[in-house]
């Protein structure tokens, strides 16, 4: 999995053997994640908007912080059928962390089955009936509601 690391911290040797590489443009991600007043919705949305753009045709986005941006970022990255990661590090010794695997977005649909197992529910509008496959792998399927005509991926 090709994955772009949002955050302001460069990718170390574990999270480049998961797949993890460097923006083009790392100083502009610093930028649009620096911020030296308390942002409008406005402003949270389009950075978000912008970093999501940035790891365009990645399959994933290592995202961290601020955590009041990782909301918008993570709808901006979905909306782009991009899938938002989140490191997951274990303290190995002495303070010291070390990246061991992902964690990925909270998805609604994998906890709540209302017509039973394998039924996929918008995780934008609650949709059931009105929702269909067009794509499938072995690891996600591409859906598309048609009650609020989005996209969106459900990962297995």
């Amino acid at each position: 999995m090709r994955i772009i690391n949002l955050t302001r911290n460069k990718t170390t040797v574990e999270q480049a053997g998961d797949g993890v590489k460097e923006p083009n443009n790392k100083d502009k991600v610093i930028n649009l994640l620096s911020f030296d007043q308390i942002p409008t919705n406005k402003e949270i949305y389009l950075r978000a908007h912008e970093l999501a753009k940035i790891a365009d045709n990645a399959e994933g986005a290592m995202i961290k912080e601020p955590s009041w941006l990782m909301g918008a970022l993570e709808t901006e990255l979905l909306d782009l059928m991009i899938k938002p990661l989140y490191s997951f590090t274990k303290l190995v010794e002495n303070n010291i962390c070390m990246h061991t695997g992902f964690v990925g977005p909270y998805q609604p649909d994998k906890l709540f089955w209302p017509k039973g197992q394998n039924t996929v529910v918008c995780a934008r509008c609650g949709e059931v009936d009105n929702v269909y496959n067009f794509q499938h792998t072995d690891t996600f399927g591409l859906f598309h509601c048609n009650t609020c005509d989005k996209e969106f991926k459900v990962w297995w």
